[in-house]
């Protein structure tokens, strides 16, 4: 029984690290939909400075700083 939760704790170490290494080649793809959806907030009459804001409040560097730190 220790045994399989020692492998279980070992699988979810490995897929944690290994998803901190590749969330950063996601960040260019996640600022693309940070832009879409700062235009579709305009779209929608939403001030342009706040769209932005909004956009940027969501920055995709933040996740991937996080994540290498952890």
């Amino acid at each position: 029984m220790l045994g399989i939760v020692f492998g279980l704790f070992a699988v979810l170490v490995y897929s944690v690290a290994r998803l901190a290494t590749l969330i950063p080649t996601y960040s260019d793809q996640a600022q693309g939909y940070l832009d879409a959806l700062s235009g579709r907030l305009r779209g929608l009459g939403v001030a342009a400075h706040q769209a932005d804001q909004t956009a940027s409040s969501l920055d995709p560097q933040k996740v991937t700083t996080r994540s290498e730190t952890c």
